[in-house]
Parts: structure tokens; C-alpha cells; sequence
């Protein structure tokens, strides 16, 4: 129960506070506006091809010093729920660090991804059967568990309706978030 909270909390902070962060990599205007932008933090991908890049997102852990749940939230829209991907994630058994892969489908009931549509249909790893090409795949790159530290890598696989056999995509997906605690 108490992991729930936390996690319902965390998607509660997702839709309420952190925005993406962007810095000029180029002042060829003098500060007016000029300059290329570039994201300091992102999380993106793409469902059946179409291109979603999160504008609120936020990573959290239940515990900030000896974390054993990390959660990843993310919306398109400030505010709104869809489209959005959630990732709740348990410690491995070999701890947390970098290189760190999880694969997400119905054989994985305490580590799971769920995508909303923008429709409001919401497609879940645990409605995933287990098999080639099915489930999400969650790779991360940069996992330190101190405090508010930057976690950073991919994702990608097949997610399914618990409704009815209706899939979709999630391909090139990629996140580097720093963490709430």
C-alpha cells in the first residue's frame, strides 16, 4: 500500500510541477531570443510512429537513500494525463547502477509501463503477453541513486490493451530526467 501512495503521488507531482528545462547553446542575437535551444532534460518517444516528446515529466524514488522503487512519469500536456507514460520500477536483485534493463510484460506483475493514449486508452505491460517483440524494454545508461542525481536511458517494445488484443509501438524511447529525491 504504501508503494502505491508513493507512486500515485509521483504521477500527482508528474502533472503539476516539473516542465522541461532548456538552455541557449548559442546567443547570436544578444539575448533577444536568438540562439538554438537545447533540452537539458527529455522524455520522448514514439507510439506506432508519432512522435510524442513529454513537456511535464518527473523521476522519484520511495526511498532517497536506499531507494527500492523508481518511478518515471511523463505527459505531453502540463497538466493532462494523455497523452503519457508512466514506468514504476522494483530494485533488482543485483541493486540499481548503470547498465541496469528491465523487460516489462504479463510475467512481470511488480515492475510495470503503462502509455495513455491520446484517446484515454491506456495500453499496460501486464496486459502484455510474454513473447518475442511483446513487453517494454527499459535500459538505463545513467543510474546513480544518490539524491536529486540525473537518471538517463531508453526504452522500446510492444504494449497491449487489457481490453482486447489491440497493441501499439512504443519505439525510440529516451528519458533523462533528474530525480525529485
Amino acid at each position: 500500500m504504501k508503494k502505491f501512495i508513493i507512486a500515485l503521488s509521483l504521477i500527482s507531482l508528474a502533472f503539476v510541477s516539473c516542465k522541461k528545462d532548456e538552455t541557449s547553446t548559442t546567443n547570436t542575437n544578444n539575448n533577444n531570443g536568438g540562439g538554438t535551444v537545447t533540452p537539458t532534460e527529455w522524455y520522448s518517444f514514439k507510439a506506432n510512429g508519432v512522435l510524442y516528446e513529454m513537456k511535464s515529466f518527473t523521476a522519484g524514488k520511495d526511498d532517497s537513500i536506499t531507494p527500492g522503487l523508481l518511478f518515471l512519469a511523463g505527459t505531453k500536456v502540463f497538466g493532462q494525463t494523455k497523452p503519457g507514460i508512466s514506468i514504476s520500477l522494483n530494485r533488482p536483485m543485483v541493486g540499481w547502477g548503470d547498465g541496469t534493463n528491465f523487460l516489462l510484460d504479463e510475467t512481470e506483475q511488480f515492475n510495470w509501463a503503462e502509455y495513455t493514449d491520446p484517446d484515454g486508452f491506456i495500453y499496460k505491460s501486464r496486459a502484455t503477453p510474454k513473447g518475442t517483440g511483446n513487453g517494454l524494454t527499459v535500459v538505463f545508461t545513467k543510474m546513480p541513486m544518490s539524491p536529486r542525481e540525473t537518471v538517463e536511458g531508453t526504452f522500446s517494445g510492444i504494449l497491449k490493451l487489457e481490453e482486447d488484443v489491440t497493441t501499439i509501438a512504443i519505439t525510440e524511447g529516451k528519458f533523462k530526467i533528474k530525480s525529485v529525491n
